[in-house]
């Protein structure tokens, strides 16, 4: 049997969000979430990290034409000093995740990089911590 036709023909964005405003930058996530949903294969070439952070499963990271890294979201977002390394910006839920990790705030297994996870994980901790004060 062959391949799904969402891996046959994937869709490949070079920086789609360059040089659109915030609503068309919304919009183009929107759709992009939509075809993640079908199950559709998604290549997408992007300096705005923060940008495409809720739609990415594996993110490569290149530096001069070399792959540095090519890692599922989380272990990706580990290694911070590598981001800082080929210049790109630390989206903030990243550094926020980062910052409470060596605070002591949340564990290892409670890192998360996507913005409506990290949200999720904050009222989990905050309504633990309301229950406990009674």
């Amino acid at each position: 049997m062959l391949a799904t036709p969402a891996l046959i023909f994937p869709i490949i964005l070079d920086e789609p969000t360059s040089e659109v405003d915030p609503e068309g930058k919304e919009e183009i996530v929107r759709i992009l979430s939509r075809l993640k949903s079908q199950n559709k294969t998604i290549i997408l070439i992007e300096h705005e990290v923060e940008a495409i952070i809720n739609l990415a499963d594996r993110i490569m990271i290149m530096d001069k034409g070399e792959i540095r890294s090519f890692l599922e979201i989380k272990e990706s977002f580990k290694n911070l000093r590598l981001l800082n390394e080929v210049n790109e910006r630390i989206p903030f839920s990243v550094d926020l995740m980062d910052h409470l990790y060596d605070i002591g705030i949340i564990s290892d297994s409670e890192i998360r990089y996507r913005e409506a996870d990290v949200i999720d994980l904050l009222n989990q901790k905050y309504t633990a911590k309301e229950k406990k004060r009674g």
